[in-house]
């Protein structure tokens, strides 16, 4: 019998996970069949918590939010209060300030062992893949799209450290400043899922900077409007009496502060849907609809996120134990914490319009060889893997004063990656009808290509165009 009154059965199916033995007069948990009038399952209060944020990048608009499984029994709000660490789910923003840097998403990074100092009288740090494997020379994407620890580390000790911190900084991933250590380019600061959705949302939207806010507006008892919070002024909004109301929308300024430029934001948004397409995130593939995203899973699994977004929603995840312990053997955020994201895409999927990833002017999208990153000749062979990858094209890529005076303070501070013309070449039209450009036989794809005072050249590793590896 229910609290309401309600009779009905729970079947042995129902309960077989737990195997109970029940008295007369127990009260247990327990959810309705669905499909199936009268018959419950057995449930039970989790031991595991989690939080769940939905955001409007656009805005900053915070449409939906769960801090756990019970507030009324903790009243602890793990989407703004709990501070944990982000795992992977940090590392895009490590590869968004390489692309920053000069690093394009076909640069090729060797996934290999690798030895950094932690400092006087301490063993050298070598991080390991998740894997426990090393996949050789691989490319920007594909380092991105499979998580490699060994990449990302190696990625950060050529771009430094501070670079990443200034990133993190600028996005509101961290409000003070990181240890300076290469573990945290792996996600090892603690932050919140909160602060990670806000950071993955400035991306989202094409690189403008925005803030999460819960509260439009405050009325008082007579109706008088004591709190807005877009403070922007539209003369247009208002029409005289006198006057017949006009059929045009009226105009807003975008006073959004820029904080990445629009075509990095969109090169780090084409990767984290591959990384949904064919990474660590492929669970989030059976929703059939264009998303990116990345998987998070600290030490022993103790923590696992998921954020990920269309281009109008951005959706964090996260799963863990309120007191830190392992949640098990494998227990990752493509396998754990994913399932919220894709739980409520199926629920609120029919108010979700589909819409596809649009790319900002001075994109380029050309076909190249998803294995080793080259553009794709004439004489391709029928079974390469054909990937539409985004170059850049146009002007510097945008940083913002700040960081650029800084940068230039410092002794190992090298100059902004420059576009020039030169290195952009015609591509010739696609002689197939993969829909793809492709360039002519003997032409290198456009591509991110700054060289410092030495000719070091991030695409190559060394002097330009002798083809070493990072």
């Amino acid at each position: 019998i229910t609290m309401d009154g309600t009779r009905g059965t729970i079947t042995p199916e129902g309960m077989s996970w737990a195997k109970p033995k029940f008295s007369v007069g127990d009260v247990v948990l327990v959810e309705p069949i669905e499909g199936v009038k009268g018959n419950y399952r057995l449930q039970q209060i989790p031991a595991v918590n989690g939080a769940l944020v939905v955001m409007d990048p656009h805005t900053g608009k915070v449409l939906a939010m769960s801090g756990g499984y019970a507030y009324s029994g903790s009243e602890f709000n793990r989407a703004t209060q709990a501070k944990r660490q982000p795992g992977s789910a940090f590392k895009p923003f490590v590869y968004l300030t390489a692309l920053e840097s000069g690093f394009s998403p076909t640069s090729i990074i060797l996934d290999g062992p690798i030895s950094l100092p932690q400092g006087p009288g301490l063993p050298m740090w070598t991080p390991k893949n998740y894997e426990g494997d090393f996949m050789g020379p691989v490319t920007f994407r594909t380092a991105l799209e499979h998580s490699r620890n060994a990449v990302t580390v190696r990625i950060a000790s050529l771009i430094g450290l501070k670079r990443v911190k200034r990133v993190a900084k600028r996005l509101g991933i961290y409000e003070d400043d990181a240890a300076e250590n290469f573990s945290m380019v792996l996600g090892a600061k603690e932050t919140t899922l909160l602060k990670l959705v806000n950071g993955y949302s400035m991306i989202a939207n094409g690189g403008r900077r925005v803030s999460p806010w819960f509260i439009e507006r405050i009325d008082d008892r007579n109706g008088a409007t004591i709190f807005r919070r877009d403070t922007r002024q539209c003369e247009s909004c208002t029409v005289p009496a006198q006057t017949s109301i006009s059929s045009d929308a009226p105009t807003l300024t975008d006073e959004r502060e820029r904080v990445i430029d629009p075509r990095v934001a969109y090169q780090i948004t084409s990767i984290l849907r591959g990384a949904v397409e064919r990474g660590t995130g492929a669970a989030a593939k059976i929703l059939n609809r264009p998303v990116a995203g990345k998987t998070g899973t600290t030490n022993e699994s103790r923590d696992t996120w998921f954020i990920g977004y269309t281009p109008d929603l951005v959706v964090g995840t996260y799963v863990g134990f309120d007191t830190p312990r392992s949640l098990g053997e494998k227990e990752t955020g493509g396998r754990v914490a994913i399932q919220g994201f894709i739980k409520f895409f199926q629920l609120a999927g029919d108010t979700i319009p589909i819409k596809d990833f649009r790319p900002p002017p001075g994109i380029r999208e050309v076909a190249i060889n998803r294995a080793n990153g080259q553009p794709l000749y004439e004489g391709d062979g029928a079974g390469a893997s054909i990937l539409r990858e985004a170059y850049l094209t146009g002007g510097p890529i945008f940083k913002p004063m700040n960081e650029l005076q800084e940068e230039l303070k410092e002794k190992d501070a090298r100059p902004m990656p420059v576009i020039e013309p030169e290195d952009l070449g015609e591509s010739a039209p696609a002689s197939t009808n993969d829909g793809f450009e492709k360039p002519a036989a003997g032409e290198l794809a456009p591509f991110q290509r700054p060289v410092d005072s030495q000719g070091f050249n991030p695409n190559t590793g060394a002097g330009v165009g002798t083809g070493g590896l990072y």
